[in-house]
């Protein structure tokens, strides 16, 4: 809000004769009157005072100027009003304009950060690796482990929330694989099938499926413990082994690789010329290798 100066001068006036003779109505009006430029105009006019008049007129053009010149300077406030209110628009609309981009930043910054979220692993703790497949010594095998990974998060699609790791790793064969396995002495675990007669194919076929194979009696060693273990079992009758050959006459192979491929422990007059496959058979308390044909 702008203070308007105004600007009073004293001026001692003597109330001449001629004043007084004035009709009472026009000397009060001068007398009571505001003394003004125009006021003074007037009262130099009545009382033929030209310089009282010229007074008046000084102080008329002193208001004029003074007038006109708090009108510039209220124009000037009011354009540099104007002009602060047009920048601290544009500021403003420069702030908006920061905050919306900063809105939008952030925005795609965090959608960036929830899309990484989502990929952490965030796995649980390995557990024990699994039970060695190899279920025969000095067989190879694998065991495996798995634990579950992914980011439990309502921020995450379903499909990446939840997922499970596995890792396999070769292992050999050192233990029975369950109560139906018998340890030897030297540590070799065997089990003995008892289910129907089958063919030698048939009895390497559910070897296979249980993780093992037929057992390769290639050392003294090991048919000791053979030959023990079936002793306690008091079990007689023929087993299959391992060994077979694809000619009449040709040479014996084991399917699992020997420990000594001189060893032989064949019965007299084993095996026939026509024989392909090898079974252990017991023949005057001892058990021999005998040939016999696959089918």
């Amino acid at each position: 809000m702008h203070s308007i100066y105004h600007i009073m001068i004293l001026i001692p006036i003597t109330i001449s004769k001629e004043l007084l003779a004035l009709p009472v109505t026009v000397s009060d009006s001068i007398v009571n009157a505001d003394l003004n430029g125009k006021e003074l105009i007037k009262m130099g006019t009545v009382l033929n005072k030209p310089l009282l008049a010229l007074l008046g007129e000084t102080f008329v053009k002193m208001e004029h100027n003074i007038s006109k010149q708090l009108s510039e300077k209220i124009d000037d406030v009011k354009n540099e009003q104007d002009n602060i209110g047009i920048k601290l628009s544009e500021k403003i609309d420069d702030v908006e304009k920061n905050v919306q981009d900063k809105i939008v930043a952030l925005t795609n910054e965090r959608q960036e950060l929830k899309t990484e979220l989502c990929k952490l692993k965030s796995c649980t703790e390995w557990p024990e690796w699994s039970a060695c497949s190899a279920n025969v010594k000095r067989t190879i095998g694998a065991s495996t482990r798995t634990r579950t990974c992914g980011v439990s998060s309502s921020i995450c699609p379903l499909k990446v929330a939840k997922k499970e790791e596995t890792e396999s790793r070769i292992c050999q064969g050192t233990e029975c694989k369950s109560n139906e396995y018998t340890k030897t002495k030297n540590k070799f675990c065997i089990r003995l099938s008892k289910t129907v007669k089958k063919s030698w194919k048939d009895a390497q076929e559910e070897c296979h499926q249980d993780g093992g194979h037929l057992i390769n009696i290639d050392s003294a060693l090991k048919a000791a413990d053979v030959h023990e273990t079936l002793q306690k079992m008091s079990f007689t009758s023929d087993i299959w082994i391992d060994g077979t050959r694809t000619l009449p006459n040709g040479e014996w192979r084991y399917g699992y690789g020997s420990e000594d491929t001189t060893f032989s422990k064949w019965r007299s007059g084993e095996p026939g010329s026509s024989d392909d496959c090898r079974a252990y058979v017991l023949y005057n308390g001892k058990w021999w290798w005998w040939g016999l044909s696959l089918d």
